[in-house]
């Protein structure tokens, strides 16, 4: 199974976030970028380091007219499960959406499904405003252990880089879907 293309219109989908709401990728189109982040499980160290790094940049991708959105194979239990630990009483700008019935179906769709694990890769997708994947990349995760011993994971996964790739988005034709009309019929 091969990484979504960039450039190719995004696929599809709705599922269920931690709150029990539908989230469809349609309700962003002309409105807001979205960035997939998908994810191995929820309760990893890795997760709540993706996690944590998208909401501590939170208002950047508000600027940006973008929603994050996280995805796993987990159970909808699961993430509200993880959300609740995080601090109930906590607004938290990033739906965490469930992946699993039927198992993997989105993550199969970006091409980010790992077969042998039963989970999403860990992965970033970015899709602008027209509905078109920008942006498509897998992580890699390492465990190390620490000066005392404990095992921490270590991705190459930067959110600077994805903030640097949407900031692109105003220079690429494909993000302004009047400009791709236009050029058409010139």
């Amino acid at each position: 199974m091969n990484l979504i293309n960039v450039g190719v219109s995004a696929p599809e989908f709705s599922l269920i976030d931690h709150n029990k709401r539908e989230t469809s990728l349609s309700s962003y189109r002309g409105s807001k970028n979205v960035v997939l982040s998908f994810h191995v499980y929820t309760f990893t160290d890795g997760w709540r380091d993706q996690i944590l790094s998208f909401m501590a940049n939170s208002s950047q991708f508000e600027r940006r007219d973008t929603q994050v959105l996280g995805i796993s194979t987990d159970a909808r239990p699961t993430q509200t499960a993880y959300y609740m630990c995080l601090g109930p009483t906590v607004h938290y700008p990033i739906p965490l959406l469930s992946d699993f019935e039927p198992k993997g179906r989105v993550s199969r769709l970006y091409g980010v499904y790992d077969e042998n694990t039963g989970t999403a890769k860990r992965s970033v997708i970015v899709i602008d405003k027209g509905g078109f994947v920008v942006f498509s990349r897998l992580y890699t995760s390492t465990i190390e252990a620490g000066i005392t011993g404990q095992a921490f994971v270590e991705s190459d996964l930067d959110v600077n880089n994805i903030l640097e790739e949407l900031d692109h988005l105003k220079n690429t034709v494909w993000a302004n879907p009047s400009a791709t009309t236009w050029l058409i019929f010139q």
